[in-house]
């Protein structure tokens, strides 16, 4: 079982088993093994939760609802509590209970593509990093920005 800390600092557990999988299909309509697929299923799984902090809040919102139901907490409740990190913190733990789902054979190879997945999410983030901390990015944009003003103030207006 993994766990992560909302916005407000409380612990919820993430636990995949078949009864949370029916609970988060059941109240979402969205299938969370579908992220582990081949092909354009997988691709448009993933893509669902990455492109929509929505349905991944209401995918994790589903995940915990016995603890939001044993604490009285509403859905709009829990999901105000998910911003910023948490959401990711919560994503790893989905992703993670999601990986020990799986036997063995296919838990090992699902956990090595996230191993590696997360190796270099963090490698971009320190590339990201290195760019924003160089003085000559911040003098490139701004004189990217002054360039883009300019030209967009001598536009000639439509004639309407």
């Amino acid at each position: 079982m993994k766990s992560f800390k909302d916005a407000r600092g409380d612990t919820w557990e993430i636990e995949v088993n078949v009864a949370s999988l029916r609970r988060i299909r059941g109240i979402t309509d969205f299938d969370v093994l579908k992220i582990v697929e081949t092909g354009k299923e997988g691709i448009a799984a993933i893509t669902a939760l990455s492109e929509d902090p929505v349905k991944l809040a209401e995918v994790l919102y589903a995940a915990c609802k016995t603890q939001c139901d044993a604490k009285s907490i509403s859905e709009d409740e829990f999901l105000s509590r998910l911003s910023g990190d948490p959401v990711a913190d919560a994503t790893d733990a989905l992703l993670d209970e999601i990986v020990d789902f799986f036997p063995n054979a296919k838990r090992m190879t699902l956990r090595k593509i996230l191993e590696v997945s997360r190796k270099r999410s963090a490698s971009m983030k320190s590339e990201l990093e290195s760019v924003l901390k160089n003085p000559d990015f911040e003098k490139n944009l701004e004189t990217e920005l002054e360039r883009m003003n300019s030209s967009s103030s001598n536009a000639p207006e439509s004639a309407g």
